[in-house]
């Protein structure tokens, strides 16, 4: 489906084709007002906003602004946990108050995601914040496609060919700023 060669698409028209309708104007401007114009975390917003996920994985959580766009889209929702996992305990925590919407692990990301096949038998969003090499990143997509992940969102996905390889027969966009949107998902029940 892809190639280095395809466009780059828009945030908006990535997300509509990716969730196979349009997004609200509501949703975009939510999206401006609260997260500005961080691409990658206005995705994962309107991503999770739009599909209303029950589960949701989060790696690479070092930085809190992209698990604060999940949990607002989740309260919003009334609905759905994140949990994030972080490789050490460094950085920010999010309030008390999101606990319902949130839980942080402190793992190694291949012993974390370990611990999520013993817990879950399913997931409907993983999110990767960080490039890692491009096996810890194939290792993770395909992770998430055995857990029936219903859209996996990357970031700085030419950082190696993972994602490329990954999403060779796969319904995949890539956005303006080098992020990377897979829907694995066949039949869309997104509302």
């Amino acid at each position: 489906m892809l190639s280095l060669k395809k466009k780059k698409m828009s945030l908006t028209d990535v997300c509509s084709q990716a969730l196979k309708q349009e997004v609200p104007e509501e949703i975009v401007k939510e999206s401006i007002g609260i997260l500005g114009s961080n691409e990658f975390r206005r995705t994962v917003f309107i991503l999770a906003r739009m599909s209303k996920p029950n589960i949701v994985i989060e790696t690479g959580a070092d930085d809190i602004i992209t698990t604060k766009a999940v949990v607002r889209a989740l309260k919003k929702n009334n609905n759905g946990h994140v949990w994030s996992v972080r490789e050490n305990r460094k950085g920010k925590r999010l309030k008390n108050e999101t606990r319902i919407y949130w839980t942080l692990k402190y793992f190694p990301i291949e012993n974390a995601l370990e611990g999520f096949e013993l817990s879950f038998r399913s997931i409907d969003m993983y999110i990767s914040n960080k490039a890692r090499k491009k096996e810890e990143m194939l290792r993770e997509m395909e992770w998430a496609e055995m857990m029936d992940a219903k859209i996996i969102v990357m970031n700085d996905v030419f950082k190696n060919k993972a994602f490329m390889k990954f999403t060779k027969n796969k319904e995949a966009y890539i956005l303006e700023n080098d992020i990377g949107v897979i829907v694995l998902e066949k039949k869309h029940k997104w509302l």
